[in-house]
């Protein structure tokens, strides 16, 4: 039965992606492992909280995990174009297991060794880095074309559902297992990941004739963006937007305390708003095909805007909410057809790469959002903040797409 697995194909006549056996395994390891994923990156601050008391420390650790994601993201992308993405991102799996243990350890006895620690995070942080364009670049080697979208829509849903799950689950599990248990749940998490990928095999695993010196083709991938004036807008629009979603969410943590001064039941409501407007926007791609991806994906992305820029003219926690929500749903829907849209532009020898740039792009604007942000938050309203934060964005995605469709 094991031997299999590796061997299974899409069946081509199927119109349901879940025919796709190979599909099937991988995205629940993918899930298995963003769990674990997610969970550390929000319980490991809380456990060196409660042992140093010192948020100083704690930033250290935070500026740790992403200085060395930012650092080598194009890195592992440009391995991702070299090697086995399937291997790559089994390696990935093995190195945060292995990290994780040795982390839970530590829990147990409940000792602080910050150093011993931050090398740990260094390098479970490039075990994720592996893993991450790894993962992105290797959709085309075991979907076919017609299930693309279709696999993006479920990879959007599950990364939102998780993403709302995990706080409410880390704090239950923390309560039953303690720090270092929930450490070693996180370790389980990578090694049942490691297990599903062992079993299986991509039907169109990316094949290298002649591997060229890895600096030359870490050279070509900032080459293929310099080159390729879409490539290059879609990667700077990409990134705007990231930074302006970072300076959302931080003018948002600000209004409801400062300008709205809601209750707790009131903040629940207010941030749970977008997440699950974003997994019913990709609930909404799931039940419409679009052969015009470029202009589906900006257009969601401009109205994103309009609802981001109505969340400042009210302080009505209800209509707010509604706003957010919105917005929500545009992002989910822009989410999809953008994750689409570059499999389609990019040719598969070259994804690693690219997703990879894209990842250390993202990981960068985000702290440069909230650094800019909590700077003008000092001096002017969140509401204000949260029009021009809308009308940038509105004007960020209409600018793109006019400028990408003359390319």
């Amino acid at each position: 039965m094991n031997n299999q697995v590796g061997s299974l194909k899409e069946d081509s006549t199927s119109d349901s992606i879940w025919s796709n056996k190979v599909f099937s395994y991988f995205f629940l390891a993918s899930c298995i492992s963003l769990i674990g994923n997610s969970m550390v990156t929000l319980v490991l601050p809380l456990w060196v909280m409660k042992l140093t008391n010192s948020p100083i420390l704690v930033s250290g650790v935070n500026i740790a995990i992403a200085t060395t994601a930012i650092l080598f993201a194009p890195v592992t992308g440009t391995l991702a174009d070299r090697m086995s993405r399937r291997k790559l991102m089994i390696m990935a799996d093995v190195m945060r297991c292995i990290v994780m243990i040795i982390i839970a350890v530590i829990a147990f006895y409940n000792k602080m060794l910050y150093i011993p620690l931050l090398l740990l995070l260094i390098i479970r942080s490039i075990g994720s880095a592996l893993f991450t364009p790894a993962s992105n670049a290797a959709l085309v080697t075991y979907v076919e074309e017609k299930h693309v979208q279709q696999a993006i829509t479920l990879r959007q849903i599950s990364i939102q559902i998780i993403s709302v799950a995990i706080p409410l689950m880390a704090s239950f599990l923390i309560s039953i297992f303690n720090f270092h248990g929930v450490f070693m749940l996180d370790a389980l998490t990578f090694f049942i990941s490691f297990l599903i990928l062992m079993k299986i095999k991509f039907p169109r695993e990316l094949k290298i004739e002649k591997k060229k010196p890895f600096y030359e083709e870490f050279k070509e991938g900032f080459s293929l963006l310099k080159s390729n004036q879409s490539l290059k807008m879609l990667l700077m629009s990409a990134a705007i937007i990231n930074l302006l979603g970072a300076a959302c969410m931080l003018s948002l943590q600000v209004m409801v305390v400062r300008e709205m001064d809601l209750s707790m039941q009131w903040y629940s409501i207010v941030f749970a708003a977008s997440p699950i407007g974003i997994l019913i926007g990709a609930f909404i791609t799931k039940k419409i095909r679009t052969y015009k991806t470029i202009t589906t994906a900006f257009i969601c992305t401009a109205i994103m805007g309009i609802f981001n820029a109505a969340m400042g003219t009210t302080l009505n926690p209800v209509l707010f909410s509604v706003y957010y929500f919105l917005s929500g749903i545009a992002f989910g829907v822009s989410n999809v057809y953008f994750g689409v849209l570059y499999r389609k532009l990019i040719p598969n020898e070259v994804q690693g790469r690219f997703f990879g740039f894209l990842s250390s792009l993202l990981l960068v604007s985000t702290p440069v959002g909230i650094a800019i942000t909590g700077y003008f938050l000092e001096s002017i309203s969140a509401s204000i903040l949260f029009i021009i934060i809308g009308i940038i964005t509105f004007l960020v995605s209409v600018i793109s797409f006019v400028m990408i469709n003359k390319k």
